[in-house]
C-alpha cells in the first residue's frame, strides 16, 4: 500500500480505471474460451451488456502509469515544478500539455514510447509506457488511433518498494475504440 504525503493531488478519480463515452464504466472483464466478455454496468450497474463484437464507436481512456519517473533528477523536478505551480493557482493539471512520442532509437527498447510534456516552454521526457503495451500502444499510434492525452493524477511517494521515495505521474490516454483486456489490466498500479 502506498503512502502520500501532503505533495499528494489528483485530477481525475484514480478509483475509476476505464471510462466509455458517457454511459458505461467498465468493472470487470474476462475471457471465455478465447473470446472477450466485457461485463459493463449501464448508469451504475443494472443490466450486464456482453459483448463478442464491437460495441457502438466509442472512446475508452485508461490512466498509465509513468514508468521510470524516479530515474531522473530532471523528471522529479519538472513533476515538482507542474505541483508547486497548481498550488499557487497559476496552472491546473490539465494545462500542461502531454504527448506521446515513439523513439525508435532508444538503447533499451526500440519500441518505446515516451510521455513528454510541455513546461516552461520546452518538451521535456517524464517516463515511458509500460513494457507489456508497447505493441498495443505503437499499433495504436501509428492508426492515430490516441484521441488526447493528459496529466491524471501527479503524487508524491514516500514509501514505494521498486523505486523509493519521489513523484509519480498517471497519465490519462483516450483511445477511438476499446482498449484490450491486457491494457486494462497492466496500464496502471496507482490506486
Amino acid at each position: 500500500d502506498d503512502d502520500d504525503d501532503d505533495d499528494d493531488f489528483d485530477n481525475d478519480d484514480d478509483s475509476q480505471l476505464c471510462r466509455i463515452g458517457d454511459e458505461l464504466d467498465i468493472q470487470t472483464a474476462q475471457l471465455d474460451s478465447g473470446n472477450s466478455i466485457t461485463d459493463a454496468a449501464v448508469d451504475h450497474g443494472t443490466a450486464p451488456i456482453l459483448s463478442s463484437g464491437p460495441l457502438p464507436s466509442t472512446t475508452e481512456w485508461l490512466v498509465f502509469k509513468c514508468i521510470g519517473v524516479t530515474k531522473s533528477a530532471e523528471r522529479q523536478a519538472i513533476l515538482k515544478s507542474i505541483v508547486a505551480s497548481h498550488r499557487e493557482g497559476n496552472k491546473q493539471l490539465t494545462d500542461v500539455p502531454v504527448k506521446m512520442e515513439c523513439e525508435p532509437t532508444n538503447p533499451v527498447d526500440s519500441r518505446a514510447i515516451a510521455f513528454q510534456c510541455l513546461w516552461q516552454g520546452s518538451w521535456h521526457v517524464i517516463g515511458y509506457v509500460v513494457s507489456e503495451l508497447l505493441d498495443e500502444v505503437n499499433m495504436a499510434l501509428s492508426q492515430n488511433k490516441i484521441t488526447s492525452v493528459s496529466f491524471a493524477t501527479i503524487r508524491y511517494v514516500l514509501h514505494f518498494p521498486e523505486s523509493g521515495p519521489g513523484y509519480f505521474a498517471g497519465i490519462k490516454v483516450c483511445l477511438k475504440g476499446h482498449w484490450s483486456l491486457r491494457a486494462i489490466l497492466s496500464a496502471s498500479t496507482l490506486k
